[in-house]
């Protein structure tokens, strides 16, 4: 215990452990954050030991690999054929790749794309024109392509993204009408009526 100038007893502060009065404070706390970087750096190096490092597969990436494909043309099961080319009964499309293929679907009606080969399927009023499952589901009830195709969500010229807010405009360009954006369009028109 120790006591002011007045005679009163006063509270010891209790002394922060590595700091003395001869240390400065801004030194103390450098001499801190100094320590702490060095144990988390510590910590970073125990965690990068302990994690074991991923294999690359040597071909990976869409399709069969080299390899695997001269396999197949040998034994003359060379099926790697996109999906678009397999036959155009409805249901679900049975899969080319190998089990330990990484291949990219893509839906030919709302251009979605996947890995999973379960959530896929021949369109049933499109012979041979794979779908996704939501495509595929209001082509299978309503008995048309469902109303979401690329074309009809971008501009033809531009290929921009066409908002319902902004506004579609159609112009008949490349022998048939084609939706555009407010830009593309007012260039056709003025290029239509320039001599």
């Amino acid at each position: 215990m120790s006591f002011d100038f007045h005679g009163n007893m006063k509270e010891e502060i209790p002394s922060l452990l590595g700091f003395d009065n001869t240390m400065s404070i801004g030194a103390f706390l450098d001499d801190l954050y100094a320590k702490d970087e060095a144990e988390q750096a510590k910590i970073q190096e125990q965690i990068r030991k302990k994690k074991p490092k991923k294999s690359r597969r040597p071909n990976s990436g869409p399709g069969l690999g080299t390899a695997a494909l001269e396999k197949l043309k040998a034994t003359g099961r060379a099926s790697n054929t996109p999906a678009q080319k397999q036959s155009a009964e409805c249901g679900p499309v049975e899969s080319t790749s190998l089990p330990t293929d990484v291949g990219v679907q893509k839906c030919s009606n709302c251009g979605s794309t996947t890995t999973s080969n379960g959530s896929w399927a021949n369109s049933p009023v499109e012979n041979g024109q794979i779908r996704c499952n939501a495509c595929y589901g209001y082509e299978k009830k309503w008995g048309m392509v469902r109303p979401l195709r690329w074309d009809d969500q971008h501009c033809a010229r531009c290929h921009k993204p066409l908002l319902k807010s902004a506004g579609r405009w159609m112009a008949k360009i490349e022998g048939g009408w084609k939706l555009m954006c407010r830009k593309c369009y007012d260039y056709e028109m003025y290029r239509e009526l320039s001599p």
